[in-house]
């Protein structure tokens, strides 16, 4: 399982922000007993928010694997050394390809995901 949870962290966001989404109402209570359940208040849009870009950002790291197999294992496994400790022109850009691409579809699916 440990081994499992490293391999795929990524994707390990989505659960976290789904409990605080679904436990948040009763916290709520415990300081203020005249809280709704599930009100449209701030604090529980930032819940829904962070639900939003944990959900976008592991759909955007399946939709890279699945585009771009070989830029997503440079990202997932060598893009923090060779831009950190490697220091050479070739790998920073080759890092910042990746990135640009992997942005643009966290973006996309980050403005897909808001209703407005």
């Amino acid at each position: 399982m440990k081994r499992l949870l490293k391999r795929y962290n990524e994707f390990l966001g989505i659960p976290i922000a789904i409990a605080m989404y679904f436990v948040s109402p009763m916290l709520y209570r415990m300081i203020d007993p005249t809280a709704g359940a599930y009100d449209a208040g701030y604090l529980h849009a930032i819940n829904l928010g962070l639900v939003r870009a944990f959900t976008a950002s592991a759909v955007a790291w399946v939709m890279l694997w699945m585009s771009f197999p070989t830029f997503y294992r440079y990202l997932d496994d060598n893009v923090e050394h060779n831009l950190l400790f490697d220091g050479s022109v070739e790998e920073f850009r080759k890092g910042l390809i990746a990135l640009f691409i992997y942005l643009t579809y966290f973006v996309m699916l980050v403005m897909s995901f808001s209703p407005d």
